[in-house]
């Protein structure tokens, strides 16, 4: 095991309480916490970070920290297609005095938008970097425009007969997904829906995903809202952030029927340090993030593990 792996099933509260989230020394604050016993140390770590002032995001997959937000006078959101919510990917984008082109944030957008249309098909590298090209060029015309309703005129722009077969079939998949998910209600109003907008200002946010069955839906929304963090973190400097994602292993998947949101999941992490941010992963097991043995934990296993610091284990005790 590496040398940085700590044991913590021996360590008591005090011990815990000093960790410090923001040491990293290889350019991250990246942390996994795996084991059973993981719930009880992310909501230590959780509270003691709120309790010196900063602020706390935490996606749960299993109702797992609904007490705690209660204690703390937090904000809880429940992810639920007959509760929709309304996640803004673009308002301060559109900003004229912002120059688009420079900001990894146009990176993330356009990771997400391809995560959404290339589900189920099988693009090669080339057709990939035209699409992500073409949707990169598009937004940049499109954002200053339309803001945050960026999403129809794109794919009316990209299904016109003119561009190239690859893109056309691209912008009526992505339609497609949208329309199967359902996911539209939570990136669009245009439909007057009345739907409460995502607040990230609240000192402590959780996410709960787990009325979500498909995982389809559930990683779309966990894209947006990751893009939707980063965009929080790069336009409101603020006090010191840690993002919560638990369960890693329910966002980070190869089938190809679900949104893939490994490359928006890594920039958080490669990020963090500038973004004046602390990203805590938790899994079930360290098998989970440290088996090779296969194609789709090598890949799980070289973007965590590049991109954290510390790794520390639990059992299931009562703290």
């Amino acid at each position: 095991m590496d040398k940085n792996f700590t044991d913590l099933q021996n360590k008591g509260l005090d011990e815990m309480s000093k960790i410090d989230l923001f040491s990293g020394s290889n350019g991250n604050n990246g942390f996994i916490v795996a084991g059973v016993g993981r719930h009880p140390i992310i909501s230590l770590l959780a509270g003691n970070h709120i309790a010196t002032g900063g602020r706390v995001i935490i996606f749960d997959t299993g109702s797992n920290f609904s007490h705690l937000t209660k204690s703390v006078n937090g904000q809880y959101i429940e992810i639920d297609t007959k509760k929709p919510i309304s996640i803004d990917l673009a308002s301060e984008l559109s900003d004229g005095s912002f120059n688009i082109k420079e900001s990894f944030i146009l990176d993330a957008l356009v990771d997400f938008i391809y995560s959404i249309g290339s589900v189920r098909m099988k693009y090669s590298n080339e057709e990939e970097r035209i699409i992500k090209l073409k949707i990169d060029e598009v937004l940049n015309e499109f954002i200053p425009i339309y803001g945050k309703h960026f999403i129809r005129p794109l794919v009316e722009f990209m299904s016109g007969e003119d561009n190239p077969p690859s893109l056309i079939t691209f912008a009526k998949n992505l339609k497609i997904s949208m329309d199967r998910f359902n996911f539209k209600k939570f990136v669009s109003n245009d439909d007057g829906i009345d739907i409460s907008a995502v607040d990230f200002n609240k000192l402590f946010t959780v996410v709960d995903f787990s009325r979500i069955v498909n995982s389809d839906l559930r990683n779309a929304v966990a894209g947006a809202l990751i893009v939707s963090i980063l965009k929080d973190l790069y336009f409101n400097k603020r006090e010191k952030t840690v993002v919560f994602i638990d369960n890693i292993n329910y966002f980070l998947t190869d089938d190809a029927a679900v949104p893939d949101i490994k490359p928006l999941i890594e920039c958080l992490l490669r990020r963090s340090r500038t973004l004046n941010t602390s990203i805590v992963i938790g899994a079930e097991s360290f098998d989970i993030i440290l088996d090779r043995s296969d194609l789709n934990k090598s890949d799980l296993s070289r973007l965590i593990l590049n991109n954290t610091q510390y790794k520390f284990s639990s059992k299931e005790q009562n703290y």
